[in-house]
C-alpha cells in the first residue's frame, strides 16, 4: 500500500542571476540539482511549510512565491507517493547559504543542469519557467523515470 505525503518545491529566479538550484548532499536526492523545500506538517498551510523549508534550507526567504503546479510522484519499490505542491518566486529576501543538507548555485535558464536532476523535472521545469500552470503525475522505478502525465492548468 502506498503512503501518501505531501511536500513544497521552489524554483527561485532572479533576472541578474538566474534560476537557483542546490545540490541534495544527503538524505533523498543526493547528489541531484533540486529546488528547495520539503515536507508540509500535519495541519500546517502549504506556503507557510513552503516559507519555513525555504528558511531552513537557504537562509532565505521567498519574495510572492506563486503556485505553479502540483505534480503527484510515485516512487518505486518503496511504495511511496509524494504530492508535490510547487511554486516559483522572482526573488528572496537575504542570501542563499550552504548548509548541512544543501549547496546552492545560481544557472543561467539556457544552462540547467538537467543530466544531474531527477529525469521528470525536464518535463514541468520548462512549464514553470515559461510562466504556464501544470498538474499531473509522475512515475519513477529505482530512481528511473517510467511514466508521465503532465498537462496545462488554469
Amino acid at each position: 500500500m502506498f503512503e501518501t505525503k505531501r511536500y513544497t518545491l521552489l524554483i527561485i529566479l532572479d533576472e541578474r542571476r538566474g534560476v537557483l538550484f542546490a545540490m541534495k548532499k544527503r538524505g533523498w536526492g543526493k547528489g541531484r540539482w533540486n529546488g528547495y523545500g520539503g515536507k508540509i506538517h500535519k495541519n500546517e498551510p502549504v506556503e507557510e511549510a513552503l516559507k519555513r523549508e525555504v528558511l531552513e534550507e537557504a537562509g532565505v526567504e521567498p519574495v510572492s512565491p506563486q503556485k505553479m503546479g502540483e505534480i503527484l510522484f510515485t516512487l518505486e519499490p518503496e511504495h511511496k507517493k509524494a504530492e508535490v505542491h510547487i511554486f516559483r518566486a522572482s526573488g528572496i529576501l537575504g542570501e542563499p547559504r550552504e548548509t548541512e543538507e544543501m549547496r546552492p548555485e545560481w544557472f543561467s535558464a539556457d544552462a540547467i543542469p538537467y543530466d544531474q536532476m531527477w529525469e521528470g523535472d525536464a518535463l514541468w521545469l520548462p512549464m514553470l519557467l515559461a510562466g504556464k500552470k501544470f498538474q499531473g503525475t509522475i512515475s519513477y522505478h529505482n530512481d528511473r523515470l517510467v511514466s508521465h502525465e503532465l498537462q496545462e492548468a488554469s
